[in-house]
């Protein structure tokens, strides 16, 4: 082949189809490897870097001639399969994010991935995904993470690190402030709050403060329970978080600080979504006060729960505003046909139908 694209192409057509870097190192493509001396014999010196970056470009989807320099051609093709291949990473999104990946050896990243897995991480591919530079991370010094988060109670792990990968470059002397921060406002479960949401031992504590005196403001007593049930709130925006409470206040929801403290999520639902709710049910008879009192009302999928669930009962001869919407809202689907119908089987078949007839009428509608 004496056009180096034709070159390319066929080093990429055969890299595609490589299952296993493995399969590279028992010999089983020795044609790529010669493909590979002709890729190197027909760029010169001054003109292989380019070659390798539209091989890179080809292999990939990601443009990489702003990037410094490359690896060998054969690095980057063993690499790639790694990567792409026994990691089952989307190649794209990994080399978009950090072009360096395909210049490290994959009998040395191997090793790191070995120690991800004995740390409990079961979805390598997606880790690289979001950070792929977790591939060079020592260690020796990733222990020193795993210990501390241990220490703090943190359990799960592997899951952490799936959440969050970074959180293997967080130091430990940021962490502990961060930690002392949330003990400071009443959080206990810190390992709990942080298996949720591993990002808040990087929240900034001023940050998260004027969090914290949003939600005082608004009558919310138990913050640590708060942030213990959901640590998103951490984030949140004030002004945001200000107009979903001015709509409860519109609907006359008396104590907003205890709703909080039971359903933190009514903070995040859109007005739009949670007035939808809140229409359904004062259509169906419920008072605000009721509504007041089982908070989950306003958090519950509206077409996934609380209509299916209300016309239900009212299917089985029930007024479901003589029952507390938690006794409703709160049962698993069996449980709850067993309290209601007698029997785990009612619910699921009516359910079934009630899907089957919703689908149909969006058909119509959009028909």
């Amino acid at each position: 082949m004496e056009d180096i694209n034709e070159i390319i192409k066929e080093i990429v057509k055969i890299t595609k189809g490589v299952k296993s870097v493995d399969d590279l190192y028992k010999g089983k493509y020795e044609n790529l490897y010669k493909l590979v001396g002709e890729f190197e014999h027909k760029t010169p010196c001054g003109t292989r870097t380019g070659a390798k970056k539209e091989l890179i470009k080809q292999l990939t989807g990601v443009d990489v001639s702003e990037y410094p320099s490359v690896a060998s051609c054969e690095t980057i093709i063993e690499a790639y399969v790694y990567i792409s291949k026994d990691l089952d990473a989307d190649i794209r999104k990994v080399v978009g994010r950090d072009p360096k990946v395909l210049a490290y050896d994959p009998k040395t990243i191997n090793k790191k991935v070995d120690w991800l897995k004995s740390i409990g991480v079961k979805n390598i591919g997606k880790v690289v995904e979001r950070e792929p530079k977790v591939l060079t991370y020592d260690p020796e010094t990733m222990d020193i993470k795993v210990k501390y988060l241990k220490s703090i109670g943190v359990v799960k792990i592997g899951k952490v690190v799936e959440k969050e990968p970074e959180v293997l470059n967080y130091d430990p002397e940021t962490m502990n402030k961060r930690v002392d921060y949330l003990k400071s406002i009443g959080v206990v479960k810190i390992g709990k709050v942080v298996e949720r949401e591993p990002e808040v031992l990087n929240y900034d504590p001023e940050t998260m403060n004027k969090r914290v005196d949003y939600l005082k403001s608004i009558g919310v007593v138990k913050i640590g329970k708060v942030v213990e049930r959901n640590p998103d709130v951490l984030t949140y925006d004030p002004e945001t978080m200000d107009i979903r409470v001015k709509y409860l206040k519109s609907i006359d929801i008396k104590d907003i600080g205890n709703v909080v403290e039971r359903e933190p999520k009514v903070l995040t639902n859109s007005v739009k979504t949670t007035k939808s709710k809140v229409e359904f049910l004062f259509s169906k008879g419920y008072s605000v006060d009721g509504i007041e009192r089982c908070p989950c009302a306003l958090t519950r999928s509206l077409t996934e729960k609380i209509m299916p669930r209300i016309e239900f009962l009212e299917s089985i001869g029930r007024d479901p505003t003589e029952l507390s919407l938690g006794s409703i809202l709160t049962p698993k689907d069996k449980k709850f046909s067993k309290l209601f119908a007698g029997n785990e089987r009612a619910y699921g078949e009516f359910l079934e139908k009630w899907k089957a007839q919703r689908l149909a009428e969006y058909a119509a509608e959009a028909g």
